[in-house]
């Protein structure tokens, strides 16, 4: 049977360190290092990766690692599974690329992302997160994991798969949930997150598609009401109701 090759791509986070801060140890112990997350670490890909590239030398094929439950349902179909970094519409992604010598049903498939999931958060991530990676103006620490929101988005059927095969579609993906509670009422702050955990879904295309409508809006009224017709927001029922008008809807008092 013909070896198969699927792509699971998943949000990434990192701590920057800026280059001063790295050479002011006195610095270091009064500044909290910068959050960035998938499309600010795109300038830094090539670094990333090189640093994947020696932890996989290091750890081997996490494919075998698998035991338990999840090796009895996939000890023959996965052949191997090697950590990596892609760009997806301009932001930088986890992918971990996995070969097959089948596919997976339904069960096998949550086992498969169930021990990504594991390895992201407490085996291989959990070690890769540890490492300082130099880059032109500082240091970052790549997080694979987060506790505050993780998905993974499995593409059966890569780019070099699909010229080969016309026809396949991507596979469909649940609507992510984002509350607005919280939000400074930056639309493009709400904008950028929502359009992350599309992409974070596999769902490049209804980003892409949602930024350009949530740009042309109107309002900020409308603008949330656009963001919340992709993800599940507090909105969104008001959509499927119909009860659009006269709802209390800015930033953080959307209820």
């Amino acid at each position: 049977m013909q070896e198969l090759t699927w792509k699971c791509y998943s949000p990434l986070w990192a701590d920057y360190v800026p280059q001063d801060m790295c050479d002011d140890p006195d610095c270091m112990e009064e500044d909290e290092p910068s959050g960035l997350e998938g499309e600010y670490l795109t300038f830094y890909e090539d670094s990333i990766r090189d640093a994947i590239q020696q932890a996989n030398r290091q750890t081997g094929d996490l494919a075998q690692y698998i035991h338990g439950d999840k090796a009895a349902m996939l000890d023959g179909k996965v052949l191997s599974i090697v950590p990596s970094v892609e760009v997806v519409n301009d932001e930088l992604m986890g992918c971990a690329t996995v070969k097959l010598c089948e596919p997976l049903d339904e069960q096998e498939t949550a086992a498969l992302t169930a021990y990504l999931t594991g390895q992201y958060s407490d085996g291989w991530g959990e070690s890769f997160e540890q490492r300082e990676i130099e880059v032109s103006d500082g240091t970052v620490f790549v997080h694979f994991w987060s506790s505050d929101y993780f998905q993974i988005a499995i593409d059966r059927h890569p780019a070099s798969e699909r010229e080969n095969a016309p026809g396949q579609d991507r596979p469909v993906y649940t609507r992510p949930k984002m509350n607005f509670v919280g939000e400074d009422g930056n639309i493009y702050a709400i904008l950028g997150r929502a359009a992350r955990l599309l992409r974070g879904a596999g769902q490049e295309d209804r980003a892409q598609e949602m930024t350009e409508r949530v740009t042309a809006a109107h309002s900020y009224n409308d603008a949330l009401f656009i963001v919340s017709e992709y993800v599940e927001t507090e909105l969104s029922e008001s959509i499927r109701t119909g009860r659009r008008n006269g709802e209390k809807t800015k930033g953080g008092d959307a209820r």
